[in-house]
C-alpha cells in the first residue's frame, strides 16, 4: 500500500501565503512545518547522501532571505530557488493541489513503473508532499518526498498531471530496483564487490528511470541545460566512470559517498546510466535491460558487448 502524506504541503502553503500577504510568520509556524513527517524525512534524506544538516535555524535563515528579496539570483542555491518559486505560484499550486485525485495518480503511476520491473511492485511505501524547498522528488529506502515546485512538474505554477505521475513512477521505480540491489548484495561478502553493486546499482537504476520513463530534461530549466552540457560532453563522463571503478578494484573507493558528485545536481552520474541503458536498448532490447536489474553486472557485460556491436568509442568497463 502507498500512503500520501500532506501534512508538510499543507504548512508550507500556509506559511507562503502569510508572506504574500505580508503578515508576520511565528517562530512556531516554522517549528510546525520543520517538524512534520516530510521535512523529518527531507532532512534525514540531505543528511544521507552529502551530510547536510538541515536545521530549524536554516529554515528560519531562508524564509528571512526570501522575505527580504523575492526575486530569484542566479547565485540563489536550490533551497531559495524552490521557496522563492514557491512563494511566487503558491495560490494557482493549492488551487490545482484541492483538484488533486492522487488515489489515480498514484494507480496510474504503479502501472506504469511495472512495465520495467522484472516483477511488480510490492510493499508499502510512502509519499510526502512538499512544496517549494527542494524543487525535485527524492528516495530513500522506502520512502519518497515529491515536491510539487519541481520545475519539471509545473508551468506557471499549473501542476501537470502527466508528468506527476511519470515522476511517481520513476521514484517507485528506484524503491524496488534498490530492493533487488539489496537482495544481490545480500549474497556477496566481498567488500569491494558490495561497493561496485551499489554503484552500478545507481547507474543502472537512474539509467533505466531516465530513459524508459519520461526524461524531466524535456524543457526548459537550468537541469536541462546541465543535461545537455553532459550529452556534449560524454566522451570525459564515461572514461571518468571507467576510473572510478579501477579506484573501486585497487581500494581507493571504499565508500559510495565517495563518489557523490556523480550522482549530485551536475547530473554526470545520471547521463552516464542513461546512456549505458540506450546502448543496451538498442543491442539487445528492453527485456535484455530489464533483465539486468536482477544482476547488475550482467548490465555491464551487456553494455561492453553493446559497445563492440555498436563500434562505440566509450571505453569497456572491467570489473576484475
Amino acid at each position: 500500500m502507498i500512503k500520501i502524506d500532506k501534512l508538510a504541503i499543507e504548512k508550507s502553503f500556509s506559511i507562503f501565503k502569510n508572506m504574500n500577504s505580508s503578515k508576520s510568520i511565528s517562530t512556531e509556524m516554522v517549528k510546525e512545518y520543520y517538524e512534520t513527517p516530510g521535512m523529518i524525512f527531507l532532512k534525514k534524506h540531505l543528511k544521507n547522501y552529502g551530510g547536510l544538516e538541515f536545521t530549524e535555524e536554516l529554515l528560519l535563515h531562508l524564509l528571512e532571505d526570501i522575505n527580504l528579496n523575492k526575486q530569484i539570483l542566479s547565485k540563489d542555491n536550490i533551497f531559495l530557488k524552490s521557496m522563492k518559486l514557491g512563494l511566487s505560484y503558491v495560490d494557482i499550486v493549492k488551487e490545482d493541489f484541492s483538484k488533486l485525485h492522487f488515489n489515480d495518480v498514484i494507480e496510474k503511476a504503479i502501472n506504469l513503473a511495472d512495465i520495467y520491473l522484472p516483477k511488480k511492485i510490492s510493499g508499502d511505501s510512502i509519499i510526502y508532499l512538499l512544496y517549494g524547498i527542494r524543487g525535485t522528488g527524492i528516495t530513500l529506502r522506502s520512502e519518497i518526498a515529491i515536491d510539487l515546485c519541481d520545475e519539471y512538474l509545473n508551468n506557471n505554477g499549473h501542476i501537470n498531471i502527466e508528468r506527476l505521475i511519470n515522476l511517481i513512477a520513476h521514484e517507485l521505480h528506484h524503491i524496488e530496483v534498490n530492493k533487488l540491489l539489496n537482495k544481490r548484495k545480500q549474497n556477496e561478502d566481498n567488500l569491494k564487490k558490495q561497493i561496485l553493486i551499489d554503484f552500478v546499482g545507481e547507474l543502472m537504476s537512474e539509467g533505466v528511470a531516465y530513459y524508459y520513463l519520461p526524461s524531466p530534461y524535456d524543457k526548459e530549466g537550468m537541469l536541462n541545460i546541465k543535461w545537455n552540457n553532459n550529452i556534449r560532453n560524454l566522451d570525459s563522463i564515461m572514461f571518468e566512470l571507467n576510473n572510478y571503478v579501477e579506484k573501486i578494484l585497487d581500494g581507493q573507493i571504499v565508500d559510495l559517498n565517495d563518489l557523490g558528485h556523480l550522482f549530485n545536481e551536475g547530473l554526470k552520474g545520471y547521463t552516464a546510466g542513461y546512456t549505458m541503458v540506450k546502448l543496451i536498448d538498442k543491442t539487445f532490447g528492453k527485456d535484455k535491460v530489464i533483465n539486468c536489474l536482477e544482476d547488475c553486472f550482467m548490465f555491464i557485460e551487456l553494455y561492453n558487448q553493446s559497445l563492440k556491436k555498436l563500434n562505440c568509442r566509450y571505453p569497456k568497463i572491467i570489473l576484475e
